[in-house]
């Protein structure tokens, strides 16, 4: 999987769980929250002030986000590209992702309605395009989101499976277990890139 072009992330799913785990697993959308600050009209978007960690940062400066998790934001918005591999950790278990489409908002992307773990009906609002439940009355703090596809490999026995709910304890090692537990939203965890090649090689096999 070695690519000296490719980062390998990790981004834990922050915002509405019951909401994103399944966009996730049904439709290939990877997100985070800041649904606030995906207006189109923008100039944070519409001038791509997010590129630039300085224009970014000074324009965070002028809402409620200006804190640490503001990073994680520029990354996902900035830094996650087409061809990048994310680790999505969950609980005891972690999935790998290709990134297919960087990020875009959510009002952007091609949803169809679903249901959330708790079982209401997820729904897109007609006019702006957000997630809403309760019959189109409460909207999802789910701002943005990432196009992404589960990593397939194949077996010896010519058998392809995705790299998908795979438990700690059988697949990760101490250094990439320990990354798993991370705090922030997301990170960088290129570094570990022969970790995440051993937990491939391993569920390969």
């Amino acid at each position: 999987m070695a690519d000296q072009k490719r980062e390998i992330w990790i981004h834990r799913i922050s915002h509405h769980y019951n909401v994103a785990k399944p966009l996730l697993d049904e439709q290939g959308y990877l997100t985070i929250g800041y649904s606030d600050l995906n207006d189109p009209r923008l100039d944070f978007l519409k001038r791509n002030l997010f590129k630039d960690f300085s224009s970014f940062n000074a324009f965070i400066k002028t809402t409620k986000h200006y804190n640490a998790s503001r990073f994680s934001l520029h990354r996902f918005l900035a830094l996650f590209k087409a061809g990048d591999i994310i680790v999505v950790p969950d609980l005891e278990a972690f999935s790998i992702y290709e990134v297919v489409e960087s990020s875009k908002t959510i009002r952007a992307c091609t949803i169809t309605p679903f249901k959330a773990i708790n079982g209401l009906e997820v729904t897109v609002g007609k006019a702006d395009r957000n997630l809403y439940t309760n019959e189109g009355t409460k909207l999802i703090d789910l701002g943005f989101a990432v196009k992404v596809k589960p990593l397939s490999v194949t077996g010896q026995n010519g058998r392809t499976r995705d790299c998908v709910d795979l438990p700690v304890s059988d697949f990760a090692d101490e250094l990439l277990a320990s990354a798993l537990k991370i705090k922030s939203i997301n990170g960088d965890i290129t570094h570990l890139t022969k970790s995440v090649d051993n937990a491939i090689r391993i569920y390969k096999n």
